[in-house]
């Protein structure tokens, strides 16, 4: 499970049950190259702001403030910042929050390998979009989101594919 990807990933858990936080971070730490914690909301909004983060994993239910609030506050920073909120208790406020923002949620009791999957998934995700937006840039009044959106999921993974390795070999050869 482990590629470039998360090896170069940089997560930042939010949980204010330090054992929570602590077994997270544990379990994370092996697979992606720095891990922060943040035992309160305004903590994790800190970090937020000061350092460079790929993905952040969130407890909904805090004393400071719920996930949700903090979610906000977040995007309000980095608005396409991934979010997974974790969360044993998905209540109204979770719903509603899941219908207007873009966040995954894994609810508790989870099992490890498939909060690494999913943490995964986001940051592939997140690494396709930076590449769609350099192509975007090099050949704006090609690109046609409704061509690509009616593609099947294997045929989109093929495209985003060949997108990648051409721009990775147009990158090796400008360095060259």
């Amino acid at each position: 499970m482990k590629n470039r990807i998360s090896q170069k990933a940089t997560i930042l858990v939010v949980d204010d049950e330090d054992m929570l936080l602590n077994t997270k971070k544990k379990l994370l730490d092996p697979w992606f190259n720095k891990v922060y914690i943040a035992n309160t909301p305004s903590a994790g909004l800190r970090i937020v702001e000061t350092e460079n983060i790929d993905l952040m994993l969130v407890d909904h239910r805090m004393s400071e403030m719920r996930g949700t609030e903090l979610m906000k506050l977040v995007h309000k920073i980095v608005p396409v910042l991934p979010i997974i909120m974790v969360t044993a208790y998905p209540d109204d406020d979770v719903i509603k929050a899941f219908e207007e923002q873009d966040f995954d949620i894994v609810e508790k009791p989870y099992k490890p390998e498939i909060l690494l999957r999913r943490i995964q998934n986001l940051l592939v995700a997140r690494y396709l979009i930076k590449i769609l937006r350099a192509l975007a840039a090099e050949v704006p009044d090609q690109i046609d989101p409704e061509m690509f959106r009616n593609l099947g999921k294997k045929r989109q993974n093929k495209v985003l594919h060949y997108l990648a390795t051409q721009l990775q070999s147009k990158r090796l050869k400008r360095r060259a």
